[in-house]
């Protein structure tokens, strides 16, 4: 393990992500400047930035990077490529262009682990017709690689955080426990089994979110978020403020991976998954609140599902889409209600 890319770092995916409170105190997008093309930036904490163009095209960009999360450098470059492009989908767009952004200990590793780690990013790219046109790198103490990628939408068909209506279905597309599984993976296998588990959480971090971007799109959904470093409380909760609705969350609904409730429940969390606890739990009305599936709502994913609020009268014909176009099934976890009170209340059923 001496060579390990795992080694490079203490903090790995979307779990190196820095806090949401702490970026809310220093961010202030009304001090940026902003033309009047401009239609989301990052006020909202959309998944991307939407610039128009025309009347009927808009570009939405984008940019994710992190450090690796499992050993095998081809595997990471493939999980960074789909969180980055995840964004784009999640906005309802088409992405198009990606550029590298590389860090990388040349005096530490091998080069060729870097050639490795581009090559699953180029492989992802290839899958999502998205050309590479470039990147940048840099020397550094610890290793990470991500993309700046940009999409184009026709303007009127966003999915924003703030477009959720009072009676919208929740529907997730992947499951959650991806934090979970990936701390178990830096564990020792001669102690627990975990190796399922740890597979599967690399197969879902693999898989692109292009079918949910295209669900967006044929159907004009006009809310969507993709589920990452906040968690899916974080996540839901920037779609609940800013379409100012509260939320009901049906607990038994909700998709794990292979055992995650069983490690959830032994503590098995990376740091970022007990910050989002404690930033996003005041959100939470629940009598459930020891129940390990409430702790995965909390857990930092990388690479994680889409979370979309779809109107009724179109669910049947979203989800036939999905059983069509996906060999899995999407799962329907909560429902978008008015808001109640002052502040934000998520009702954990």
């Amino acid at each position: 393990m001496e060579n390990s890319i795992l080694n490079s770092t203490t903090r790995s995916g979307c779990d190196a992500k820095i806090d949401s409170s702490l970026l809310h105190n220093i961010l202030n997008p009304k001090s940026f400047y902003r033309d009047k093309n401009v239609l989301i930036g990052s006020e909202n904490g959309d998944d991307a930035g939407v610039y128009r163009l025309s009347d009927d095209l808009a570009i939405v960009q984008t940019v994710d990077f992190f450090p690796p999360m499992v050993d095998d450098p081809f595997t990471f470059g493939k999980i960074a490529a789909c969180n980055s492009l995840s964004d784009i989908y999640a906005m309802g767009a088409v992405p198009i262009t990606a550029l590298n952004i590389v860090a990388f200990p040349t005096d530490r590793y091998p080069i060729e682990s870097l050639k490795l780690i581009l090559e699953g990013g180029n492989e992802i790219l290839k899958e999502a017709k998205t050309s590479l046109l470039g990147g940048h790198s840099i020397q550094d103490d610890s290793i990470k690689y991500g993309l700046s990628v940009t999409g184009t939408i026709n303007p009127n068909k966003i999915a924003s955080n703030d477009g959720a209506e009072s009676g919208d279905i929740l529907v997730l597309t992947k499951p959650l426990g991806i934090g979970v599984a990936m701390n178990l993976a830096k564990g020792d296998d001669s102690l627990w089994n975990t190796k399922k588990t740890v597979q599967e959480a690399i197969k879902w971090m693999s898989t692109l979110n292009s079918v949910a971007g295209e669900a967006i799109s044929k159907f004009n959904i006009k809310s969507a978020t993709d589920i990452t470093g906040f968690s899916f409380i974080g996540h839901l909760s920037e779609i609940a403020n800013a379409s100012k609705k509260d939320v009901k969350v049906y607990k038994d609904s909700i998709p794990f991976i292979y055992q995650t409730d069983k490690w959830a429940k032994m503590g098995f969390y990376p740091k970022a998954s007990y910050k989002n606890r404690e930033i996003y739990s005041k959100y939470i009305s629940t009598e459930y609140k020891n129940d390990s599936i409430v702790d995965l709502l909390f857990d930092s994913q990388t690479s994680g599902g889409v979370l979309l609020a779809i109107p009724k009268k179109i669910l049947k014909d979203v989800l036939i889409f999905f059983d069509d176009k996906l060999d899995y099934s999407v799962s329907i976890v909560g429902e978008i209600t008015p808001r109640e009170g002052d502040s934000l209340k998520i009702e954990i059923l």
